[in-house]
């Protein structure tokens, strides 16, 4: 729901989309919490009061890969992602705002990290997120 949520709060999308879209991320969201002893309850009210940051780390990886925004090298992949925001964001000057945010996390591939998993990269991602997600007056993560 992380990059979910920064899609569909930070972009002029109807509700019916942002609807659809929490349809399709929810058993995805779910299904990475329950390996991790996390409940979906857990993960919306930290969503709510923005601590996702304080989830299990591996949380953020099974969801990153499983929307393959983190690849199976486990690097993140920012077309990935571009690509995938288009069927929930199509006003021109959204897409380039979205489009930047992802390009400025990029460097999240560069940064050392020590597990095997991914998990480090995927926080490493969400921080990233997170941190640019003040460009937008309406997001909320």
């Amino acid at each position: 729901m992380c990059l979910g949520t920064l899609v569909a709060n930070t972009f002029g999308i109807t509700q019916e989309d942002i609807r659809k879209f929490r349809e399709v991320m929810r058993p995805i969201v779910s299904s990475c919490a329950n390996q991790y002893g996390i409940t979906l309850e857990q993960v919306i009210e930290a969503r709510k009061a923005g601590t996702m940051e304080q989830l299990d780390p591996c949380l953020s990886e099974c969801v990153f890969k499983k929307t393959g925004v983190i690849n199976d090298k486990g690097l993140y992949d920012p077309d990935t992602a571009i690509e995938k925001s288009k069927k929930y964001v199509t006003d021109p000057a959204d897409v380039e705002k979205f489009n930047n945010i992802h390009k400025a996390c990029i460097p999240v591939n560069d940064a050392p990290v020590g597990d095997s998993k991914d998990c480090e990269r995927a926080k490493l991602l969400l921080s990233c997120l997170v941190k640019h997600k003040g460009e937008f007056s309406t997001l909320a993560l």
